[in-house]
């Protein structure tokens, strides 16, 4: 019977190290994952960041030249033949 008692808890043992070392792997991998989508997180932000200045400084150029012109167009008076 004492036999058998530690049969069954060296199967215990083998079952929870092997399910231990399963789970590790899977960890792992995940904290791959992880660390793979922080990279990606960072590197969507800085593209968001730079298509945001992009668009600042296209606002800026329509502001300071279209409208502008458009503007001093409207002040100058029509021109009578």
């Amino acid at each position: 019977m004492l036999h058998q008692a530690a049969h069954l808890s060296e199967e215990n043992v083998q079952r929870a190290m092997s399910m231990a070392h399963r789970l590790s792997i899977k960890l792992r991998a995940a904290e791959d994952r992880i660390a793979q989508l922080h990279e990606e997180v960072e590197h969507l932000q800085d593209r968001a960041n730079r298509a945001e200045q992009w668009l600042e400084t296209i606002k800026r150029e329509i502001e300071d030249n279209l409208i502008a012109s458009m503007e001093a167009n409207r002040r100058e008076p029509l021109a009578v033949h």
